[in-house]
């Protein structure tokens, strides 16, 4: 998510360099990098106040939200609301998870 006019990478156009929020969804053949290198280059760009990791298998959020000294802070709902604070918008994810899944 962008607030703003979009930015894109000068190598990569289709990379934004200034997301406010990043959704990741993850699987098990990309959850270490996800959650490693990946999370890592995330928290470098300046932009950037929240992540949200998305569990597949079962339902749970976990969102990490930048606080004002530039550490991370975790939240983590398996279900009720995980309100984004830097976004001012709650996700419920009892509803996240009771939506049916296209075939």
């Amino acid at each position: 998510m962008v607030c703003g006019p979009l930015e894109a990478d000068d190598e990569d156009p289709h990379s934004l360099i200034n997301p406010v929020l990043v959704v990741e969804v993850l699987s098990g053949s990309t959850e270490a990098y996800d959650r490693g290198a990946k999370f890592a280059h995330y928290r470098g760009l300046p932009s950037l106040k929240a992540v949200i990791f998305v569990r597949q298998e079962e339902p749970g959020l976990e969102l990490f939200a930048k606080r004002a000294d530039g550490t991370w802070e975790l939240h983590e709902r398996v279900q009720g609301e995980l309100h984004i604070e830097a976004l001012d918008v709650s996700l419920d994810v009892d509803d996240l998870y009771r939506a049916p899944l296209p075939d």
